[in-house]
């Protein structure tokens, strides 16, 4: 995988992550994601942080093949799943950061036909 990470001013940072599977049996074999982080220092918040990312996941031709016999997964796989998420990642304390999110997930496995998801979420880093 590659990843990259580019300062841009003083308090935005773009990113893109790149990752490709070439052994075994994986649902997605490639991923593409790229995406931005504005940190707080605008509204006061210097700590805090304002996200948005977006990608593309491939299937990979052996997870293709599996699921194009329906009883194995109740669809074919085709082509990728995309997905978006936006996130505020809150400073707690000089230790604590809590995340909310929210992510948006189109396509979710190859599934042409699944409906599109919506899924919020919270995370926590906890750094001694």
């Amino acid at each position: 995988g590659r990843s990259a990470d580019q300062r841009v001013g003083e308090s935005v940072t773009l990113f893109t992550r790149f990752g490709r599977e070439m052994h075994g049996q994986v649902r997605f074999d490639r991923a593409l994601t790229f995406g931005a982080e504005i940190g707080g220092n605008g509204w006061r918040r210097a700590q805090d942080a304002l996200g948005v990312a977006a990608g593309v996941l491939h299937t990979s031709d052996a997870y293709r093949d599996r699921t194009a016999d329906a009883r194995s997964a109740g669809y074919s796989a085709t082509g990728t799943e995309q997905l978006a998420e936006l996130y505020y990642r809150f400073r707690i304390g000089e230790h604590v950061d809590v995340t909310p999110d929210v992510q948006w997930i189109r396509r979710p496995g190859g599934d042409p036909a699944a409906p599109t998801i919506v899924v919020a979420g919270l995370r926590a880093r906890l750094g001694f």
